[in-house]
């Protein structure tokens, strides 16, 4: 095991030429120059994270393959014969989603690695523009991924049986290994406050003005910005989630819209309140709050990366597949808002009758995601 540590010199001098200044500088004369950005250190660390969640992804999968693997040979129980194990709903609706999750974290950890490159790009040329959002995504979709994934793979060990707790299945060894995850570059309860308070900064730079104007619904090219809600946050706030029918929640454009509603109405409500509140402890009295919000921006963060890159694989894959991967971002969204059901009916998005037709969607999803189940897995 690799742990940190320290080496301290005492009487030994460095030459001037020899001294790592990519940033800082020391003048000839001794005089210190602090990096053009504060974060700028933490650009090692940033891309330690974005791997962290391209591995969550895979070590998912892990789990996964051998789960769903194991649960369409094993047959149990039926009548009047038999039936494999992942055939019955309570198996799918404990895999399935975590399957969904799978796809949607490798498809942001190719958008995380996307926006590295064009930071690292950026900075070659002195733009130290994208350090401060690749910074605070970094943080909080480590922290996401990374604590569904240990949560998961304790699933996947459930759903194995008995055979899940023996070593032979190899789940209970590897999700040991995988949970040093939750801590390792920082603990993710911790970290959630770095996403929160970078969007929290967002807002603290914009006029009073700002929170009035309402200019409609923004152009549809610039919603794939993970940010573009703060910058139309007056109409995500105050946008009236009507619906024709019950069945358009289902939707998968209605889906990103409600996730872009409720950040934005959480981001909203924890600013005024943080606002409000002039205590010394104030920060403290409101982390809970802090954390919700980091996870409803990360989330979204997720889903949109996940249906940009099925749009974009619609143009070179084949239909069968395109089509197997919109069931599995849509039950990846849908889940989540049955989830986290109490925030949408609270913030105004949904109705009750709502939730009842999300998860009916869900379990007809299920169905659909059967055949190809075992497929899905492989392809990892």
């Amino acid at each position: 095991m690799i742990d940190n540590g320290f080496l301290q010199f005492s009487g030994v001098r460095v030459p001037r030429q020899q001294m790592l200044m990519r940033y800082a500088q020391v003048a000839p004369d001794g005089t210190y120059s602090r990096p053009p950005h504060s974060k700028i250190n933490y650009k090692t660390m940033t891309y330690v994270r974005i791997n962290l969640v391209r591995k969550s992804a895979r070590s998912l999968a892990i789990g996964l393959t051998t789960a769903i693997r194991y649960s369409s040979l094993r047959r149990q129980f039926g009548t009047p014969e038999e039936r494999a194990v992942l055939d019955y709903q309570t198996q799918q609706n404990h895999l399935f989603p975590l399957l969904a999750s799978a796809y949607a974290y490798r498809f942001t950890g190719i958008y995380l690695d996307r926006q590295f490159r064009e930071l690292e790009e950026n900075l070659s040329h002195g733009d130290f523009s994208l350090m401060s959002i690749v910074h605070a995504s970094s943080a909080g979709l480590k922290s996401l991924t990374t604590t569904v994934v240990s949560n998961g793979l304790e699933t996947c060990r459930r759903c194995l049986g008995g055979h899940g707790y023996s070593l032979f299945s190899g789940v209970a060894s590897y999700a040991t290994t995988v949970l040093s995850q939750v801590t390792l570059e920082g603990e993710n309860t911790m970290i959630l406050q770095q996403t929160s308070r970078f969007l929290l900064g967002l807002l603290k730079q914009k006029p009073d003005s700002f929170f009035q104007n309402d200019n409609g619904r923004p152009a549809e090219s610039k919603m794939l910005n993970p940010i573009d809600y703060v910058e139309n946050l007056s109409f995500w706030v105050s946008h009236d989630f009507q619906v024709g029918s019950a069945e358009d929640v289902t939707n998968p454009t209605f889906l990103l819209d409600a996730c872009r509603g409720r950040v934005a109405r959480l981001l909203f409500r924890l600013h005024k309140s943080l606002e409000q509140d002039k205590s010394k402890d104030s920060w403290n009295q409101h982390l809970v709050e802090i954390g919700r919000v980091a996870i409803a921006h990360c989330f979204y963060l997720t889903l949109l990366a996940f249906h940009r890159s099925v749009v974009e694989l619609s143009k070179t894959a084949s239909p069968q597949v395109v089509k197997v991967l919109e069931r599995l971002r849509d039950l990846y969204g849908l889940h989540h808002v049955q989830e986290e059901g109490a925030d949408y009916l609270e913030l105004g998005i949904l109705k009750p009758n709502h939730i009842s037709v999300l998860r009916k969607k869900i379990m007809s999803i299920f169905l659909l995601i059967r055949p190809d189940a075992v497929g899905l897995i492989d392809a990892w």
